[in-house]
């Protein structure tokens, strides 16, 4: 198996790698312009374990990983933040303890939906129905709203 911690950025990303098997240590920056991430990441054989830190730049990624077949977990930022003791960010450094966290099952990792979850549309339920005494009464007026078209959705 293969884990690499991942310092992501909006430009680059840089890794920390280790071969469970072999223990063959790999540090390396990928840029994000052309193909190389997808060259790199698809170019890897086994399990691939990848983890890095929540950030706002991270759907694309995401989706490259599940649509190579490659597990991706998601980090707490401030959570590993406490976990170096050094305060001066660093990409090596961060992108080694990713995998640190990773590799002694340390990681504090964050719930987030899958790809094929995250398509969907959110039905937002408008304030008037949130009142409803059961259940099946609320579902028959969102039913009505629907055939009404007054449902917002998002």
């Amino acid at each position: 198996m293969k884990i690499v911690g991942c310092d992501l950025h909006a430009r680059q990303q840089t890794i920390a790698m280790v071969d469970t098997e072999t223990g063959e240590f790999t540090e390396k920056t990928l840029c994000h312009e052309g193909n190389a991430v997808r060259a790199f990441y698809a170019a890897l054989e086994g399990p691939v374990l990848v983890g890095i830190e929540a950030t706002g730049a991270m759907q694309w990624f995401l989706e490259l990983l599940d649509e190579l077949g490659i597990e991706c977990r998601v980090g707490h930022p401030a959570k590993i933040r406490a976990q170096e003791t050094r305060k001066q960010k660093h990409d090596r450094r961060d992108a080694r303890l990713l995998l640190e966290l990773l590799s002694e099952d340390r990681f504090p990792e964050i719930w987030m939906p899958s790809t094929k979850l995250r398509r969907f549309p959110i039905l937002h339920v408008p304030e008037e129905f949130s009142s409803c005494s059961s259940p099946a009464s609320t579902i028959e007026q969102i039913v009505r709203s629907i055939r009404s078209s007054s449902v917002i959705v998002l």
